[in-house]
């Protein structure tokens, strides 16, 4: 059994090692925020001494991963909060850190409700950043104001809209579905995960209950009661629902069993600020606010006025939705499901609420195809959780999550210890009731395998200790750290485990929390006078002792200058303490943004398409390259099947409210119109008339496509189309192909011409700046000359070239091929490939012609014989005699020469 001694001793090592690898230092400056799992770089410098390799490639990252940094955050901060309490005087130091931190994710500034909207990190601590460092490239960049986007409007045409798979099968061929959904994968990864989700309010909302009740300093309470009333008031603006600034909602856990925290949310908000925050709109209003109700309102609630209150359990929609293994449909099932038979009280004096509630909530499961979300089912369930009353409602999550299976939980469950850790000082009883129930009931399963439920954490157990669990949870607590340290000490000397080639803070992190958790326990117990008795639980640190830092070793600074340059160190070789050393302590509140600039753009690319309405998504031909400008304008009209319906242009004829079509009110409440011209690089945008010129700032190539905005162009029937001009501008681009023809065999020995056809795929070729014809190095045997072009070339355009040659005296086969070259500092050279050319001996030229010619002489006398009356076709079988006899001739005479 571990002693408490060597449980402290552990702890100050990983708690330095976490602080500053997954915590100070990021990717290009400081971070003071929570990373989850550090990328580490396989090629460690030259000259690393066996003794420090272990050291150096743990510090050696090349990506620092912030999936959930503000929920993984808050068992961090109650580490560090717990330490303060003990009297650690470096504790407060990190945690206003973390708190500036946080500050500067908060990017609306605007005076408005969006001013409490976080980011999960920004362009600062992103590791995705352009080889030469002049832009972050996990944001896109604003084109009007050369600014990084943070919340990217759907009507924008880089955004890739989540939609529904039966949707983009009837919109698009099988090829661009593929295409769509590997773009719309990249573009998720690349510029949506850092949208926040429900992970990480609770996270933040639970760092800052134990921070405001842990570190009650006027530097950490100050700072919380800024950012948390910021955050109070947009979570109450909307519902509780996480409603982008653009409109819509974020991609990940933006509704779900949100609403659900809204009570245990406002505890703390009331707390700190004085001030309760309850939702100040229904769920209703929250989709009005983030324009999904217009598309909504009619077909849900027709849909829910058909299935009747007395019908709902009866609904065959309800089969789909319980069966489909979603945690969504597991909650609804175990909450309806458990009102008709034996159910925890909440589920029951819920029903009465949940039931009125439930035919909308179907009609929103059966609408899901409507949201841009990666879980599209949540709303259903946000819905019907918004109809019980707040207290109930968290009781009513908090007591299903217990009915069921693990296997359906994913994450979800995970957030009752945060959410139990926001009652630290709450005179309400219902969070930290419904909590100590939850971990009774839990402590009486035997653990499964592999499992792994948050409630069976060291994290969870001092957790409970804390919120007054009786005394029985105190050795399993000591069990857990004592696990936990068997096998964090098998990985030493780092400790932080190692999975491929990442780094993850798990479990170890889970030990931190534990362990500073149920030190901040024994200290409260001894100072109420009843000391813990359980054997070998932990004592905190002595009184008046020395505290450990955070130091990077010297090792590292001499072996890896680039991280020290990133934190001001100018000392290499020495130990230097991360938090309380002579290094960079703030992280930066703004990143690095260049722009490339369009000086030198000249026209790249244009192209003419028609677009019928029947034609569905029409390749333009054009693809954009990242940082290109495009314009595009259309003429004609399109007159659609509708009764009484008149000739529209591309501007459209009405906003349609159905998520059916390519472009609806949801993406575009103003131009969404029907019949209207769309383009779509990412997702589909409103073109219309005229899309006047602008940039293409993306971090790769797309391609073009134009369509006509109809739900399923195989059911169109409209009269018309429009005829559409795209032209691109971007950097002088040499490109082009270049083939040729050559009449063969071509007569050794004499002068013959050969045709060069080229065609422009780039910006203009203009003759003043000299383009050639030339022949290949391996083909010089030709006697050409080089030709000019003879005119300037337009983008797509062709020029043909006739290059006079003299033939080579050898008779067989000779290799040919041509190259185009030229332009500013003969930036272009394309070439065909060697092709092998026939030559033969003069007669052989002037057989193979004259054979060519009596082909073509006895098949038009043949035809003539068909058509011909008696006499005149005696006349025409001897002048087809003759051409054969001619035929047979000159066929010997070119076999006894060998002609080919």
């Amino acid at each position: 059994m571990t002693t408490p001694k060597e449980h402290e001793e552990l702890y100050w090592q990983i708690r330095a090692r976490m602080l500053a690898r997954h915590f100070a230092v990021g990717n290009r400056s400081r971070a003071n925020l929570m990373t989850t799992n550090n990328t580490l770089d396989p090629n460690l410098p030259a000259g690393v001494p066996d003794g420090e390799r272990e050291l150096i490639s743990r510090w050696s990252v090349s990506n620092f991963g912030g999936e959930n940094p503000l929920l993984w955050s808050s068992r961090l901060l109650a580490a560090v909060a717990a330490e303060h309490q003990l009297g650690h005087p470096q504790a407060e130091r990190v945690v206003t850190m973390a708190l500036d931190t946080l500050d500067t994710l908060y990017k609306f500034r605007r005076g408005d409700h969006f001013d409490g909207y976080i980011l999960r990190w920004d362009p600062v601590i992103s590791s995705k950043w352009s080889a030469d460092g002049s832009r972050c490239e996990a944001f896109l960049i604003d084109p009007a104001s050369n600014a990084y986007l943070h919340c990217t409007p759907h009507r924008d045409p880089r955004h890739v809209p989540t939609r529904a798979a039966e949707t983009l099968d009837r919109l698009l061929s099988p090829e661009q579905r593929v295409e769509y959904d590997a773009v719309w994968r990249e573009h998720f990864e690349q510029y949506r995960v850092w949208e926040p989700s429900m992970d990480e309010i609770v996270g933040l909302v639970a760092s800052y209950a134990v921070l405001f009740e842990l570190v009650p300093t006027s530097a950490v309470r100050s700072r919380i009661v800024a950012q948390v009333t910021r955050l109070a008031d947009y979570l109450a603006a909307h519902g509780y629902v996480l409603v982008r600034p653009e409109g819509g909602l974020t991609c990940r856990g933006s509704t779900g069993v949100l609403p659900a925290f809204e009570h245990p949310f406002n505890r703390v908000f009331e707390r700190i600020t004085g001030v309760g925050h309850p939702a100040r709109i229904d769920f209703v209003g929250a989709m009005q606010q983030c324009g999904y109700w217009r598309l909504l309102q009619l077909p849900v609630d027709r849909l829910a006025a058909g299935i009747g209150a007395a019908q709902v359990f009866l609904s065959p929609l309800l089969t789909p939705w319980f069966n489909g293994g979603e945690f969504v449909g597991s909650m609804l099932f175990h909450a309806v499901n458990g009102a008709l038979s034996t159910a925890p009280p909440a589920v029951r004096e819920a029903m009465p609420f949940l039931q009125p509630a439930l035919p909308r909530s179907i009609g929103l499961y059966a609408h899901r195809d409507t949201f841009d979300v990666n879980q599209p089912e949540e709303p259903a369930l946000a819905h019907a959780l918004s109809a019980v009353p707040t207290q109930l409602r968290y009781a009513l999550f908090a007591q299903v999550m217990d009915l069921i299976p693990q296997s359906n939980l994913k994450i979800v469950r995970s957030f009752t210890p945060h959410l139990a850790l926001t009652a630290l000082g709450d005179a309400d009883p219902l969070v930290r009731q419904e909590y100590l129930r939850s971990m009774a009931l839990h402590r009486q399963r035997p653990v499964a395998k592999g499992e792994t439920d948050l409630l069976n954490s060291c994290f969870a157990s001092a957790v409970a200790l804390l919120l007054g669990m009786n005394e029985a949870e105190e050795p399993r607590l000591v069990d857990l750290l004592d696990a936990h340290y068997r096998s964090l000490t098998a990985g030493a000397p780092e400790y932080l485990m190692l999975w491929g080639g990442d780094e993850l803070p798990d479990p170890a992190l889970d030990y931190l929390a534990g362990l500073a958790l149920a030190w901040l326990y024994a200290k409260r117990r001894a100072e109420a006078g009843s000391p813990v008795t359980t054997a070998n639980f932990p004592v905190p640190p002595a009184a008046g002792r020395t505290w450990p830092g955070v130091p990077m070793p010297g090792a590292v600074s001499a072996r890896l200058p680039a991280i020290a340059a990133r934190l001001g160190v100018d000392r290499l070789g020495e130990d230097i303490d991360l938090i309380d050393g002579p290094v960079t302590k703030s992280k930066p509140d703004s990143a690095p943004l260049s722009v490339p600039p369009t000086d030198e753009h000249v026209l790249v690319d244009q192209q003419h398409v028609f677009v019928r309405d029947t034609a569905g998504d029409v390749p333009s031909g054009i693809v954009l390259e990242p940082a290109d400008e495009y314009e595009i304008t259309a003429t004609g009209t399109i007159t659609a099947p509708e009764l009484f319906a008149q000739p529209s242009d591309a501007n459209g004829w009405y906003v349609v409210d159905d998520a059916r079509f390519p472009l609806h009110s949801g993406q575009d409440p103003v131009s969404a119109r029907k019949y209207a011209l769309l383009g779509r690089l990412g997702g589909y945008f409103f073109v219309g008339t005229e899309h006047s010129r602008r940039r293409f700032l993306y971090h790769s190539s797309l391609p073009l496509y134009l369509r006509v905005n109809i739900e399923d162009q195989r059911a169109a029937k409209g009269e018309g189309g429009f005829h559409v001009q795209v032209r691109a501008w971007g950097p002088p681009r040499y490109r082009g192909s270049i083939t040729f023809t050559a009449a063969e065999p071509m007569p050794a020995g004499q002068s013959a011409r050969v045709t060069v056809n080229v065609v422009n795929r780039g910006s203009a070729w203009n003759l003043a700046d000299g383009y050639w014809v030339v022949p290949a190095d391996a083909a010089n045997i030709w006697s050409a000359t080089r030709v000019s072009l003879g005119a300037t070339v337009p983008p797509r355009g062709w020029a043909t070239v006739e290059v006079p040659v003299t033939v080579p005296m050898t008779v067989g086969t000779h290799p040919m091929g041509w190259r185009l070259v030229g332009g500013p500092s003969g930036r272009l050279d394309i070439a065909t490939p060697l092709r092998q050319v026939q030559v033969a001996t003069p007669r052989c030229a002037e057989l193979r012609e004259l054979i060519r010619n009596l082909n073509e002489e006895i098949t038009a006398l043949e035809q003539e014989i068909v058509r011909a009356s008696s006499e005149e076709a005696r006349a025409l079988e001897r002048e087809l005699k003759k051409a054969q006899n001619k035929m047979i001739t000159a066929k010997r005479e070119a076999t006894r020469l060998g002609c080919p």
